[in-house]
């Protein structure tokens, strides 16, 4: 799966819009939380897909 994605990757089928690690509740979580996801997701994924994430679109509210 993490190959097929890194092609879907490179060849710009897909892209990243959040970056966070695990689909947290970030509403609910403080903000040292906040940027834990955010930080471990970002490394994760560039790892993972070789993808550096530009972009951060939230769907819960993000008030940190």
């Amino acid at each position: 799966m993490i190959e097929r994605l890194r092609r879907y990757v490179q060849s710009r089928r897909v892209g990243f819009v959040n970056g966070s690690y695990s689909q947290p509740h970030l509403h609910a979580l403080g903000a040292e939380s906040n940027l834990r996801q955010l930080t471990f997701g970002l490394e994760a994924i560039e790892q993972l897909v070789g993808m550096r994430v530009t972009t951060y679109a939230h769907q819960e509210p993000a008030i940190h």
